[in-house]
């Protein structure tokens, strides 16, 4: 594992080493570790210390040349319970946050709230409430809640962690696991981690055994019972990129009072932190290598956004880019696609590709009626101003040889310029997906300028493409470039996933019911086709009707907009309901589709049926089969879905590493769904997340930290795709630890 796990990679929980700072930062330093996590210094809780004391420990700790990675705080913990005060909570929230900042530090721990004699409804409710309040206010500090799988209501079972995760939905939760909590709480390590890997943002390294009364009895790592080393290959393997920080609870244990002499506390932390290095290092030349799955390769530094970087980001979410199905700036994504070549060409990447596809590409089946309409008022003037632009580094390759990045430069509407506030890029594009499209790019030029010779191996593409929002499905940008031969043996769609390779990507279907009947007024009220009130039956019927078929079939049913009119004294007599469908294979489409029109044909039976000779809808009942139709706006879209072993590990190596986002719901529509076919493997893959970062809200936005992390998972994955596809297998690059976090 040379240049895997090393001593610049881990830490330890300071308090069980010793109970003084200077016997924190002395044993710490003896171990050679470069991290030492808080919790109390001379038996105080950090975050109950005074500030002027929290800013010595930072200066003993520079001086020692020591990081914080982590402060741990009693919230939520086994020091409460669901019914504590929750303004208390809120306020050591507050001081632990000003104290975690004066360390240098951005992560703190937090548990989910012991139960007291709540339902389980209840307890789950309150426990997600406070949550996701405690959530918000860390976000707004700019720092991240670390959830450990230890007390309360989260901590029972990997499901409950995610469910937590994902019902919370933000950047600013992540978790923290401990190898060693399951032997208390009754699971088993490997498994529950295999679960919660995409999330795991730090880990506590403890093992033992449960005695015969269950309980958990803690011994040196490697000796016990709690898979430690199969928790670390998992780890490894999958990308991860943090610390690993001993807790021994040898001589100490806090939750359980138990505190050993101060010698005994030196000296058994040594040793564990000593065996623990041993380890990983003995495990070097073991079948399974531990890869740290990358923030650099061969010791290289993380990518960084410069000023120059930073300018040409905000220059790009400058342009009104917003799609013209949602009322965009015709000519804005032809300027913006000028902006980004004039970019790319000045960080050496070359022009590939700038078209559009010919009027006649898009009367093949799968075009949204919008694209449609748009083509019949003027279809050269509209696709020209549509363009597509491909960029590209290294020599022309074969698609097994080359690796693509696709983004797409629209963006919902409206426009919102870009502001940056502190380290946080605010606005239209910022993480959906003008940002993700710029580190990836960074990304790929640094590999490049780290290893030239790459140029002779592989192939690297960046697609830049317009059409993906608005309901264009990418019809005129992603198939065309696809169809145009623009993919790869590897193909990445920069889309905000949390870091994670989403291999699946559904599709939607878009049906709509239009009346067009006539109108009448209040003073003779049963003379229209009363459009509200078919719209709004077909809107019920369709709900009880399709919504189990939906959820049978693992798809989602979205039930849209319904517009009539807005006096309180017409009748009217035309209107029309949207619903969009999302699914995720073929098999369900085409069963949702037929459930649709059955359900359609049968509507005015059930009008009819639920009001007989009612004087509102007599005329809507009789002329419904004249006045009522449906057609599709969205259908016969593929979904997407595929499995490559091979590239799932390039991707995990380089910290990107696979999720099934069918499986717990977060996979999603967008324009991969036509990247799929022989030799392919495509993902979306991207920094931050949909409703976290504020995508389609006017409060987008994205860390610059999000940014670079992902330029640099970019980078790495450039490099070991070198390694895997390029002529004769290059050696894979050592991989070493972050320098700053």
């Amino acid at each position: 594992m040379s240049g895997g796990i090393g001593s610049g990679r881990l830490c330890g929980i300071g308090d069980e080493a010793a109970i003084d700072l200077a016997g924190q930062i002395r044993i710490h330093s003896e171990l050679g570790f470069t991290g030492l996590e808080l919790r109390t210094v001379d038996a105080v809780g950090v975050h109950d210390l005074p500030e002027d004391a929290v800013r010595a420990i930072a200066d003993r700790l520079g001086e020692a040349g020591l990081e914080v990675p982590v402060l741990d705080t009693p919230l939520g913990s086994w020091a409460v319970d669901i019914s504590v005060d929750f303004a208390k909570e809120l306020d050591l929230l507050e001081r632990a946050l000003r104290r975690a900042e004066l360390l240098g530090c951005s992560r703190l721990r937090v548990m989910s709230y012991p139960n007291t004699d709540l339902d389980e409804p209840r307890w789950r409710a309150e426990a997600l409430r406070r949550m996701r309040e405690l959530t918000r206010r860390a976000a707004d500090f700019g720092a991240v809640l670390l959830h450990e799988n230890c007390h309360g209501w989260a901590s029972r079972s990997a499901p409950h962690t995610v469910e937590l995760i994902t019902e919370v939905d933000s950047p600013a939760l992540r978790l923290l696991f401990d190898t060693g909590n399951g032997l208390a709480y009754g699971y088993e390590t490997l498994p529950f981690l295999r679960e919660v890997l995409p999330w795991i943002d730090h880990v506590h390294i403890k093992d033992g055994v449960r005695d015969e009364g269950g309980n958990a009895v803690f011994g040196m790592p490697g000796e016990g019972t709690a898979s430690v080393l199969d928790c670390v290959h998992a780890l490894e393997e999958a990308g991860y990129q943090g610390w690993y920080s001993i807790e021994p609870h040898v001589a100490l244990i806090p939750h359980l009072g138990v505190a050993g002499e101060p010698d005994k506390l030196a000296s058994a932390y040594s040793a564990y932190g000593r065996r623990f290095r041993e380890l990983v290092t003995r495990s070097r030349g073991g079948n399974t290598p531990l890869h740290h799955g990358g923030p650099a390769e061969q010791g290289l530094d993380p990518v960084s956004f410069t000023g120059r970087d930073l300018d040409w980001l905000m220059e790009l979410m400058r342009q009104d880019t917003v799609s013209p199905f949602e009322g965009g700036d015709p000519m804005g994504i032809v300027r913006a696609q000028s902006v980004f070549v004039a970019g790319a060409a000045r960080r050496g990447l070359a022009l590939r590709q700038l078209s559009s596809p010919p009027p006649d590409f898009l009367h093949q089946p799968g075009v949204p009626a919008q694209v449609h309409a748009a083509l019949a008022e003027a279809p050269e003037r509209f696709l020209d101003a549509q363009p597509s632009v491909v960029v590209g580094m290294g020599d022309p390759q074969p698609p097994e040889r080359r690796l693509v990045f696709n983004f797409h430069m629209d963006t919902v509407g409206p426009h919102v310029p870009p502001r940056l506030d502190a380290r946080t890029l605010h606005g239209r594009g910022a993480v959906d997906d003008k940002g993700p499209g710029v580190a990836a790019l960074l990304g790929v030029a640094a590999a490049f300028a780290h290893d030239p010779s790459l140029a002779g191996d592989i192939e690297v593409q960046i697609a830049s493409v317009p059409g993906e929002e608005g309901g264009a499905m990418g019809v005129y940008g992603t198939r065309w470039l696809v169809e145009s031969g623009v993919v790869g043996r590897l193909m990445v769609f920069a889309e905000p996933t949390g870091g994670r390779s989403l291999d699946a990507c559904s599709a939607a279907m878009t049906p709509r019911w239009t009346v067009t009947g006539a109108d009448s007024t209040d003073d003779h009220p049963y003379d229209g086709h009363n459009a509200t009130v078919a719209l709004s039956l077909l809107a019920c019927f369709l709900t009880e009707r399709l919504a189990p078929v939906a959820e049978k079939l693992g798809a989602k049913l979205c039930v849209a907009g319904l517009r009539t009119g807005t006096s309180h004294n017409r009748v009217y007599g035309s209107g029309q309901l949207l619903l969009n469908i999302a699914y995720y294979d073929n098999a369900a489409a085409q069963e949702l589709g037929l459930a649709v029109e059955e359900t359609a044909l049968a509507a005015g039976e059930e009008l009819r049926r639920r009001f007989p000779d009612n004087p509102v809808v007599r005329r809507l009942a009789a002329d419904w089969n004249s006045v009522v139709r449906l057609d599709w706006l969205k259908r016969g879209l593929p979904p997407l879905s595929n499995r490559d072993p091979v590239m799932e590990g390039v991707l995990a190596a380089a910290g990107l590493p696979r999720h099934d986002g069918v499986a717990d719901g977060t996979a999603f529509t967008c324009d991969a769904i036509w990247a799929a076919g022989p030799g392919r493997y495509v993902v979306a893959s991207g920094p931050g997340t949909l409703d976290g970062n504020g995508a389609h809200t006017p409060d987008e936005h994205v860390d610059l930290k999000d940014l670079e992390r992902y330029a640099t998972r970019c980078r790495d994955l450039v490099l070991r795709f070198g390694a895997e596809v390029g002529r004769g297998r290059r050696q894979v690059p050592h991989l070493r630890k972050e320098p700053s976090r």
